[in-house]
């Protein structure tokens, strides 16, 4: 009876070989156990960590330059696309975002908006176009 245990424990455990070196023995008896109880160890994780869902945006608009910041501070920057002095970038509001916005709280300006509305920037061109040339409507003596 211990040898079927032995033999029942050997289809418990993988056989994984990480990057760097030797293999590794891990135990899957969690893969392996019911889905009853792998459903209810997931409500209760579900439970205990807070969560912020919510269908606002960050509006994050880069104000000062990544020039001369920490690295983990520019890859933070670069993560959400900020690229720029001036970008602006949308983003839900969740709790990895909130903590990438700690990391450069200094950098950036942070508006909550509901949609992604942009408004244009540029000033007027200062004309209005009456009307296109058309190269059909050119007489025949014209072009040779």
């Amino acid at each position: 009876m211990s040898a079927i245990r032995m033999f029942s424990n050997v289809y418990k455990t993988a056989i994984s070989k990480p990057v760097f070196g030797s293999a590794i023995i891990r135990n899957t008896s969690s893969i392996a156990s019911s889905s009853d109880h792998a459903s209810s160890n997931t409500k209760s994780n579900e439970a205990n960590e807070p969560t912020l869902k919510s269908d606002k945006l960050y509006k994050i608009k880069l104000i000062r330059s990544l020039i001369g910041t920490k690295p983990i501070v520019r890859k933070n920057a670069l993560a959400i696309g900020l690229k720029r002095t001036g970008n602006t970038v949308f983003h839900p509001v969740t709790n990895e975002m909130a903590g990438i916005i700690l990391r450069i709280k200094e950098l950036v300006s942070i508006q909550l908006v509901d949609s992604k509305t942009l408004t244009r920037t540029k000033q007027p061109l200062g004309y209005h176009v009456v009307s296109r040339f058309n190269q059909n409507s050119v007489p025949k003596s014209i072009s040779k």
